[in-house]
C-alpha cells in the first residue's frame, strides 16, 4: 500500500518537471510577438509567394474543405436527378433544354414535351439524339465541335435568319444526322435565309427530311461533306447552292433520290435547282431536279466534278447547263451515265468562254447514256473535250451530219467543235406479220440521221396445236394472224352418254373423232318389259300359254326348240341308215 502511494507521487512529480521546462519557450513567443518573424519556407497550404515575410497564411481546415466538397457533390447529384427527370418527363422550357443538352450522357436522348423558342449551340464533344417529339424548336441549332455528333429527328426546327451565319441548322464542325419526319424551315423578311448550312469541316447526313425556305435550301462551303437521301427540298432560291470562292476539292456531296425544286417563277438564270460552282465532287444517283425560273436550268455546273447516274432534270430553259464562264473555274468534269434532261432551249447546254481557267483538257464532258431533248452549244475561244459514247437526243436540234458523221460548230468560226461517227440503232417503221413484210431503218441516236429503210420478211404462220371448230368443220388457227390450216369436215361417231334401261331413257351424242366437236345429245328410249314380275308374260292371254293371243302366228317362240332338234337328229339318222342299206344291196347284186 505504501509502495503504490510512492509510485503515484513520483509520476506527479515528473509531470510537474516537464511542465516547468516548457514555460520559457512560451514566454519567448509572447514577448517577441511584435517583432519581425524569420522568412518561412513555402509549404503545402501556404498562400503567399516564396520569399515572403511574416508567417504563411493557414490553409483551409479539412473540415471546411470537406463541407464544400460535400456541397458540390450534392449539387452534381441534384443536376443529375433533374436531367434524369427531364429525360423521363420531357422538356418544356428553354432553360431545361440547355441544361439537358449540357448534361446528357453520350448516347443519350433529349426529348421535348412542348414547343420551345431559343438558339441552341453544341460546342462540346457531345454525342446524343435531340428528339423533337412532334414539337417545334423556334430557333437556330449550331454544331461547332469537331467531335460532336447530334441526331435531330421527329419535329420541326424553324428560324428567321438574314444570312448564312443565321441558318436554321448551322454545322461548322462535327456531324449532324437528320431523319425521321424532320422538317427544317427558314424564313426571312429581309436579307437571305438558308435552312441548312454545312461549312468548314462540317458533315451532314440527312434521310427523308423536308426542307423549306423562301430563299436557299442547303448551302455547302469549304470542305463540307453531305449525304442526302430521299430529301424533299422546296425553296424560293436554290435548293442546293455552293461557291467557287469558298470551296475546295475535298468537298464531297452525294444525292440519292428525292425532290429538289426551285418554285420561284420570277427569278433569273441563277435560280436553278442545283448551283454547283464548288471545286469538289457532286454524285447524283437518282432524284428529281426542277426549276420554275424562266431563264434557269435544273442543274448548273460551273466547276468541279459531277457524276450523274440517273435522275430527272427539268429546267424552264435547260435541263443541264455546263459553262466555264465562272472566273475562278479551274476544272470541269461531267460524266453522264443516265437520266432524262429536258428544257425549252435544250436538254444539254455546253458553253465555253475566254474567262476562267477551265479550258481545253480541263473541260470535259462524257455522255455514256441518257435521254436529252436536244443539244445547244455556245463554243467560243476553245473547244472542250466532249465524248458521246451513247445516249439519245429526242429532237436532234443543234447537230449537223452527213452519211458517216455528226458534229456541231464553234460560234466564233466555221470550225468544228465536235465531230464523231453516228451512233445507229434500228427503228421499226412497220411490224412484219405472219403474212406481210415489215420495214425498218437505222437512225443515229444523237443527230437522227437516217439510213434507207430495209424490209423485214414476213414472219410466217405459227399455228396453234389445239383445234378450232364450228358445226361443220375443224382447223388450226395462226397465233399471229387470221390464217387457218388443216381445215376439214368433221368425222362423227356416236358416243353413248347414258345407257337406256327398261324403265328409263338414255342419251347419246355425235362427236368428231378428230377435234372432238360435239353435237347436241339425243334421247335413247327406254327398253320397256315387265319390271314388276319377270316370271309372268306381258301379253293379254293368260289362260293358254301354248296358243298365240292374236290371229297372227307368234314369231320368235322358242319354247319347243329342243323337241325340234331331237326330231331333226332322228330324221338324219334314218336317212343315213337307208343310204347304207341301198349301197349294201347293190354290192350283193354285182
Amino acid at each position: 500500500m505504501k509502495q503504490a502511494k510512492k509510485s503515484r507521487l513520483l509520476a506527479m512529480l515528473l509531470a510537474v518537471i516537464i511542465l516547468l521546462s516548457m514555460l520559457p519557450t512560451v514566454a519567448f513567443a509572447e514577448e517577441n510577438e511584435s517583432t519581425l518573424a524569420e522568412q518561412c519556407t513555402v509549404t503545402e497550404g501556404c498562400t503567399l509567394e516564396e520569399g515572403h515575410e511574416r508567417e504563411c497564411a493557414l490553409a483551409e481546415s479539412e473540415s471546411e474543405s470537406a463541407a464544400e466538397l460535400a456541397e458540390a457533390e450534392d449539387t452534381v447529384e441534384t443536376v443529375e436527378e433533374q436531367v434524369e427527370t427531364l429525360s423521363e418527363s420531357g422538356i418544356t422550357t428553354f432553360d431545361e433544354l440547355i441544361m439537358a443538352i449540357n448534361n446528357v450522357e453520350n448516347g443519350g436522348t433529349v426529348t421535348l414535351a412542348g414547343d420551345i423558342a431559343g438558339d441552341v449551340e453544341v460546342s462540346s464533344n457531345k454525342q446524343f439524339t435531340l428528339d423533337l417529339n412532334g414539337k417545334t424548336l423556334n430557333g437556330q441549332i449550331k454544331i461547332s465541335n469537331a467531335d460532336a455528333n447530334v441526331s435531330i429527328q421527329n419535329g420541326t426546327v424553324t428560324h428567321n435568319g438574314e444570312n448564312l451565319a443565321a441558318a436554321t441548322i448551322l454545322i461548322s464542325a462535327g456531324k449532324a444526322i437528320l431523319s425521321d419526319n424532320l422538317t427544317v424551315n427558314a424564313t426571312s423578311t429581309s436579307g437571305e435565309s438558308i435552312a441548312i448550312a454545312v461549312v468548314s469541316t462540317g458533315e451532314l447526313e440527312a434521310n427523308g427530311v423536308n426542307v423549306g425556305s423562301n430563299d436557299w435550301g442547303i448551302g455547302l462551303l469549304n470542305s463540307a461533306q453531305a449525304n442526302l437521301t430521299n430529301m424533299n427540298v422546296l425553296t424560293g432560291g436554290n435548293p442546293i447552292s455552293t461557291s467557287a470562292a469558298q470551296s475546295d476539292s475535298s468537298m464531297n456531296v452525294t444525292i440519292d433520290g428525292g425532290t429538289y425544286k426551285c418554285t420561284n417563277a420570277n427569278g433569273d438564270w441563277s435560280y436553278v435547282g442545283i448551283y454547283w460552282a464548288s471545286h469538289g465532287t457532286l454524285n447524283i444517283k437518282n432524284g428529281t431536279f426542277t426549276s420554275l425560273s424562266p431563264e434557269a436550268a435544273s442543274l448548273f455546273v460551273k466547276n468541279g466534278t459531277v457524276n450523274i447516274d440517273n435522275g430527272n432534270f427539268t429546267g424552264t430553259k435547260d435541263g443541264l447547263k455546263i459553262t466555264s464562264e465562272q472566273v475562278d473555274s479551274t476544272e470541269i468534269e461531267v460524266n453522264i451515265n443516265g437520266g432524262n434532261f429536258a428544257g425549252i432551249r435544250s436538254g444539254l447546254y455546253i458553253k465555253t468562254t475566254a474567262t476562267g481557267n477551265a479550258k481545253n483538257d480541263k473541260f470535259s464532258v462524257t455522255v455514256k447514256d441518257g435521254v436529252f431533248d436536244n443539244i445547244y452549244t455556245s463554243i467560243k475561244d476553245f473547244s472542250p473535250q466532249v465524248s458521246f459514247e451513247g445516249g439519245s437526243f429526242i429532237k436532234g436540234d443543234g447537230w449537223f451530219s452527213d452519211e458517216t458523221n455528226h458534229w456541231y460548230n464553234r460560234n466564233d468560226s466555221d470550225a468544228i467543235a465536235y465531230k464523231a461517227e453516228h451512233i445507229f440503232k434500228w427503228i421499226v417503221d412497220k411490224e412484219a406479220t405472219a403474212a406481210q413484210n415489215g420495214s425498218k431503218h437505222e437512225e443515229c441516236t444523237l443527230c437522227h440521221y437516217q439510213k434507207a429503210a430495209v424490209e423485214i420478211p414476213a414472219l410466217g404462220h405459227d399455228y396453234k396445236e389445239e383445234w378450232s371448230s364450228d358445226e361443220t368443220n375443224h382447223w388450226h388457227d395462226c397465233n399471229d394472224c387470221d390464217g387457218r390450216a388443216d381445215k376439214a369436215e368433221h368425222i362423227f361417231k356416236w358416243i353413248v352418254d347414258k345407257e337406256a334401261t327398261a324403265a328409263q331413257n338414255g342419251s347419246k351424242h355425235e362427236e368428231c373423232t378428230v377435234c372432238h366437236y360435239k353435237k347436241a345429245a339425243i334421247e335413247i328410249p327406254a327398253l320397256g318389259g315387265n319390271t314388276g314380275n319377270p316370271g309372268k308374260p306381258s301379253g293379254g292371254n293368260t289362260s293358254n300359254f301354248g296358243k298365240p293371243s292374236g290371229g297372227s302366228p307368234q314369231t320368235g317362240d322358242n319354247s319347243h326348240v329342243a323337241l325340234w332338234i331331237s326330231l331333226l337328229a332322228v330324221s338324219l339318222i334314218g336317212l343315213l341308215a337307208t343310204l347304207l342299206a341301198m349301197k349294201k344291196k347293190n354290192y350283193r347284186g354285182n
